[in-house]
Parts: structure tokens; sequence; C-alpha cells
């Protein structure tokens, strides 16, 4: 009853053939595989601890020739959540080992405090790692194999109500982002952009209709 194991595996092809004149010209064919398995121990009534590994291999098949035609990810992640009367909390780090882009720390926090039993507000931080597919960085007359990885943080504050006719939330959110891989028009392949800031508002209202 306290320990929950899952394991999770998968595969996903992207296959293109291209032709001229009836003659088979150009080829470009990219498979992933994954596998997870995450373990959900439930310490006590109010915490859980979760801890796992996953595994990410990318290959690439193509009539053109590519300095990388193989990369893979292992991942090791950890997550112990808190769920009180009065106080939510969640720490979580990862560790990435990227084979093309090395290894990467990310991580994140959050708390919830209930001031009343229909109000409730949190607070959040967290990093990220994003890679670029095989697809962005070498897909025939799009990719890009000059594109870095994404690098990332967030911070989210929110507030949450909870009432017998409805439900809302605000949540007010500000994220940097390094490398953010964007498209650009004008050559028409995915791009670096330096620095990317955003800033926003979210707004939501939820009720039930018998």
């Amino acid at each position: 009853e306290w320990w929950q194991l899952t394991l999770n595996g998968g595969r996903s092809w992207d296959n293109s053939v291209n032709f001229k004149d009836g003659i088979r010209s150009s080829h470009f064919k990219t498979r992933r595989d994954s596998v997870s398995l995450q373990n959900d121990l439930t310490l006590t009534d109010s915490g859980l601890l979760t801890v796992g590994a996953d595994y990410q291999n990318d290959e690439i098949n193509s009539s053109n020739a590519y300095t990388e035609d193989t990369r893979d990810n292992t991942g090791l992640f950890a997550q112990y959540q808190h769920h009180g009367t009065r106080f939510d909390g969640r720490v979580a780090v990862r560790q990435d080992d990227n084979e093309q882009f090395g290894n990467q720390t990310t991580g994140s926090v959050a708390v919830g405090i209930t001031l009343t039993s229909a109000l409730q507000v949190t607070a959040s931080h967290g990093t990220a790692f994003k890679a670029p597919t095989f697809n962005e960085l070498y897909f025939p007359l799009f990719g890009n194999p000059n594109l870095d990885p994404e690098e990332s943080s967030s911070t989210e504050l929110g507030l949450y109500g909870k009432h017998e006719a409805a439900n809302w939330s605000l949540n007010l959110f500000r994220t940097r982002i390094e490398e953010l891989i964007s498209f650009d028009a004008v050559t028409f392949t995915p791009v670096n952009v330096d620095d990317a800031r955003i800033l926003g508002l979210e707004a939501a209202l939820s009720t039930n209709i018998k």
C-alpha cells in the first residue's frame, strides 16, 4: 500500500522520403526510444517521496551525413511532496546526462498556504533544460546543426478560491529563457534567441452545471 512502481516505455518514428521525377532523391528518418521507472513511496499520511530514472535514445538515418547520428539522455529524479492541513510543499531535483550537451541539473520548490477554508496562496520557482530535437538540428532544408539547448527559470505566484458556486484562480508568472529555440521566418530555420523574458497573468473560473 505504501509503494507504487510505474514502468513506461515507448518508441516514435519520423520518416520522410523525397522523390524527384519519380526517382527517390533523399530520405530522412529519426527514431526515439524511451523508458522510465518511477517509485512513489508513501512515507507518512502527509508525505510522498518519488524517485526514479529515465532513458531516451535518438537515432537518425539520412541520405545526408551528420556529425552526430545518435544521442542518448539518462535522467535521475527525486521529489518530496507534503500535504498538510494548512501547508503544502514540494521540492524536486533532476540530473540529466545528455550525450550531446553534457550534464544538466534542474529543480523546483513550491509552497502553498491555506489562508481560509475557501482561499489558498501559492508560490513556486523552478529551472528547466531542453535539448533541441534531431529534427530541429538536422531536418533537410529546415534544421540548424548549430542550435544550443534552452535553459530557463520560472517564478509563479498564485491565489486560489473555492466556493459552492464556482472555483477561481489568479496566477502571475515570470519566465526567463536563455537560448530560446525559435523560428526565423527569413531563413526558414530554427534559431537561438539569446535572452527571452515572458511575464504573464492567467485567470480561470470554473463551475459545475447540474
